[in-house]
Order: structure tokens, then C-alpha cells, then sequence
């Protein structure tokens, strides 16, 4: 009884985990330098799968950049393998194209 609920359990959590998928959240940002620069002044779109936090930090911190999410949707699959990161559902309206 017991090894039949064991083969059960296990087989259930195989199955389980060859289904499961993964997603991942992609950000648009308008990034900006706070550094008093002659070039560079300008704020640009940036496509992330950082966090707010995680992608202020890694690019120099708060005294450096002044973020601002645009937008956030999220992907299917991921990111490994040199992956682009998906487009924004908006994105895909008006370039009138459908999945």
C-alpha cells in the first residue's frame, strides 16, 4: 500500500513538472542620467527583464539614473540562450499583427 501511494506521488510530480512552463516580466523604462553631462541629456526607452530596483542598481544606482516604468507586461518561455525578450501586447495592436 504504501510503495503503490509512493509510485503514485512520484508519478503525479513527473508528470507535474514535464507540463510546467515558465514566464518571466518584461519592463519598459525611460531612463534618464542625473549626471550634469553636455551630451547624454536626453531620456531613452529602455526593454528590460530587470526590476525597477534591480535594474537602478545594476547600471549605477540612484545618484546616476532616474527611472521611470513606461510599461510591464509578461512573456512566455525565457530569456537563456541569447533569447530577445518578447513584444509588448501594445505593441503588437498597432503593428496590427495577432499571435
Amino acid at each position: 500500500m504504501i510503495f503503490s501511494l509512493r509510485i503514485f506521488f512520484i508519478s503525479s510530480y513527473l508528470l507535474y513538472a514535464a507540463t510546467a512552463t515558465a514566464e518571466y516580466r518584461a519592463f519598459q523604462y525611460s531612463v534618464r542620467s542625473t549626471v550634469e553631462k553636455k551630451f547624454d541629456t536626453q531620456s531613452y526607452l529602455v526593454i528590460s527583464t530587470l526590476d525597477p530596483v534591480s535594474y537602478r542598481a545594476y547600471h549605477g544606482g540612484a545618484e546616476s539614473l532616474q527611472i521611470n516604468v513606461v510599461r510591464t507586461w509578461m512573456c512566455l518561455g525565457h530569456t537563456g540562450q541569447g533569447k530577445d525578450i518578447c513584444q509588448s501586447p501594445e505593441s503588437l495592436l498597432i503593428a496590427g499583427e495577432s499571435r
